[in-house]
């Protein structure tokens, strides 16, 4: 068809690695962490050049939107944005990992020190940076760097009074982006095992559900979980009831350690005698489970697509701490009744690499909380 049309060879070949790449810039930011720089560097390897990273974004965002009219959202184009942005400064820059990262973090710093004026010594900032993941460098800006700051500060400020560090009650913060349509709420506490799921747990007995999460751990233990949510409706969350009974199960769960399970259950059971022709699909759907190791990113990964359920994401995380692994990033999306979840999990004992059996076995049980879900 090409030939016939007079296509020359040159473009052909542009053309044609667009028609077999079209689905790969979406399925990249819509499974991966962007904050992580090895996404933009295994993205990189596809595409090879600026030219082509170009005709592709292009491409996505014209399919997307030619497809269905509310296909697109602010949401998906901030993450398609993240994406080219990150893969075109890594191609075009042919810098190593640790030079770009060291350039995040120095202009991050800056940055941090300018925006607080003077009201973080330096010191303090610089025992911060010196205590997170290379990856917190990559995606926070500044003002978000402060915020942190001053929520452990609150945080630690607690440690006088508090009869223990499981008893310090954890720091919330509510912001809106009103760009992306979503609530932004960060949660700064001691780290713990299953602190992904309880938080979880506390967000659907609040009825607002998870979009996008970050989860990054400080050297001294100190957690930063970072959630974009909606509500029931898709909207931000302007509830200030909701924000409360966030609070209080968050506190609920953490400091007298309540288990969730039978409130989410309760609720789980409420959703279905109230929605019950909504659950319905309008034809069957498989449900599809991979549990593999991604050598490109490094990482461990789980990919769920499931019929939708409130308490499919608790159940799914809740056993993934229960087989003795944590969950550093997740992506959950949902369209049309179907959930789309990726989780990158390691092991709690880090000294310790994933077996291929247990990776197996928890494979096995995440179809079991499935198949209890239709």
């Amino acid at each position: 068809v090409l030939d016939r049309l007079g296509i020359h060879q040159e473009d052909q070949e542009k053309i044609l690695f667009i028609i077999r790449n079209h689905l790969e810039m979406a399925r990249f930011w819509q499974r991966y962490d962007l904050d992580d720089l090895h996404t933009a560097i295994s993205f990189s390897a596809i595409v090879k050049n600026t030219e082509l990273l170009r005709y592709l974004s292009v491409h996505t965002y014209c399919d997307a939107k030619g497809t269905a009219p509310n296909l697109w959202n602010n949401y998906k184009d901030s993450m398609h944005q993240t994406l080219f942005q990150r893969t075109l400064k890594y191609l075009e820059n042919k810098s190593n990992e640790a030079t770009s990262i060291g350039e995040y973090r120095a202009m991050l710093k800056k940055d941090v020190l300018q925006l607080s004026l003077g009201k973080l010594p330096e010191e303090e900032v610089e025992a911060h940076f010196s205590l997170l993941p290379e990856r917190y460098f990559v995606n926070t800006d500044a003002q978000e760097a402060i915020l942190h700051i001053n929520m452990i500060n609150q945080l630690l400020a607690q440690i006088q009074n508090a009869e223990s560090i499981g008893a310090l009650a954890p720091i919330i913060d509510w912001r809106d982006d009103i760009n992306s349509g979503m609530s932004i709420i960060n949660v700064v506490t001691w780290d713990r095992a299953g602190l992904f799921y309880k938080l979880a747990g506390a967000l659907t007995l609040s009825e607002l559900a998870i979009i996008s999460t970050r989860a990054i751990s400080r050297k001294d233990h100190i957690s930063i979980d970072t959630f974009y949510v909606v509500d029931i409706n898709g909207q931000m969350v302007n509830q200030a009831k909701t924000k409360k009974l966030f609070k209080e199960k968050v506190e609920s769960v953490l400091i007298q350690g309540k288990d969730l399970s039978d409130e989410i259950f309760t609720l789980e059971q409420k959703y279905r005698s109230e929605q019950p022709t909504e659950r319905k699909l309008p034809s069957p759907f498989p449900p599809s489970i991979e549990v593999y190791h991604e050598l490109s990113l490094n990482r461990t990964i789980i990919e769920v697509q499931a019929k939708d359920d409130i308490g499919l994401l608790f159940k799914i995380t809740k056993l993934v701490t229960e087989k003795g692994f944590d969950i550093s990033f997740a992506r959950i999306a949902t369209e049309r009744g179907i959930a789309m979840d990726t989780f990158y999990i390691e092991n709690l004992n880090l000294n310790e690499s994933a077996k291929t059996s247990d990776l197996l076995e928890l494979r096995s049980e995440i179809e079991q909380i499935i198949q209890g879900n239709e």
